[in-house]
């Protein structure tokens, strides 16, 4: 008889993560009959049609750098785990943000109001 490999979890790293940013997302599997495991990450669900760009899908770790958001994105991640003959999937929903420019200091747009940026 052989057992489905079970995931134990799914990390991700930064736990928030802001548009440039590279995440990491880590996978924990075991299988209850010592086989080898074949995994494969994909994308599914996304807002407005982000697209992630996933990097070592056939890793236990993947990566992806956060693209240019406009306002807050939830995105699902799929992770399939095989041991040849069985399988199990598990999906974890991230949510990524746009970076925020930084409000500029009312002193400093006092003080250099010609220098370009947010102060004009």
């Amino acid at each position: 008889m052989n057992w489905a490999p079970q995931v134990e979890r799914i990390d991700v790293d930064p736990g928030v993560a802001y548009s440039g940013e590279t995440v990491q997302i880590i996978g924990v599997a075991i299988d209850a009959d010592n086989d080898v495991l074949q995994t494969r990450w994909q994308q599914g669900e996304a807002d407005d049609g982000v697209k992630l760009g996933l990097r070592d899908v056939e890793m236990a770790n993947a990566s992806f750098v956060v693209p240019a958001l406009e306002s807050l994105v939830s995105v699902d991640i799929e992770w399939r785990v095989s041991d040849g003959r069985e399988y199990s999937v598990a999906r974890r929903r991230l949510q990524l943000l746009p970076r925020e420019q930084i409000s500029p200091n009312p002193l400093s747009c006092l003080m250099g109001p010609l220098q370009p940026g947010p102060c004009q």
